[in-house]
């Protein structure tokens, strides 16, 4: 394991994409840059261990420097993806911030796993208390969303996912707590 975390430190390093590079728990991270935004994020790289004792760590990096130079139209793309999911599932229930989900969605941290790549934007404006993560498949489109409810008052759990079967739930589950 811990050769393996080696390597895949050296090569984020060599590769330039990480700052600060530091291994933690089973995975290797530091901050890195946004090319469509300019903004900084936390990229954790998971070589998922567990799961495969080899890993393909130059598939890995090549993943992290792909999602971090996403052309900017990509970007865009992507967030009216996330923005159109969300406002679909609402539908016409009113909202108290009319601020766009477009602007307001900020990137706070990448994971990129051996199968997938998962982000985790906060949206300050519409969900104060939340956070977005979406997931993306191979060639970085949106395959997967969720709101994930903060909890600052109980500091060691951080989040309480909830998971919605259909958009119907979604709905219902804003509407009733909208009280």
């Amino acid at each position: 394991m811990t050769d393996v975390l080696t390597r895949l430190t050296t090569l984020l390093r060599e590769s330039g994409l990480l700052t600060s590079i530091t291994t933690d728990d089973g995975f290797v991270h530091g901050p890195a840059t946004l090319s469509a935004t300019g903004t900084e994020v936390m990229v954790n790289v998971d070589p998922d261990l567990e799961e495969d004792s080899d890993p393909d760590l130059p598939a890995l990096v090549a993943q992290v420097g792909r999602v971090l130079s996403m052309p900017t139209t990509a970007w865009t793309a992507l967030l009216d993806e996330i923005a159109t999911e969300v406002e679909d599932a609402v539908g016409d229930v009113p909202v108290e911030n009319d601020t766009d989900l477009r602007d307001d969605l900020a990137a706070r941290s990448v994971v990129v796993v051996p199968d997938a790549v998962l982000i985790v934007f906060d949206a300050p404006s519409q969900f104060p208390d939340a956070v977005v993560r979406v997931q993306l498949d191979g060639d970085l489109g949106l395959e997967d969303l969720e709101i994930a409810a903060l909890h600052p008052e109980d500091p060691d759990d951080g989040t309480d996912t909830v998971t919605f079967d259909s958009v119907d739930e979604l709905l219902d589950h804003l509407s009733e707590n909208r009280d």
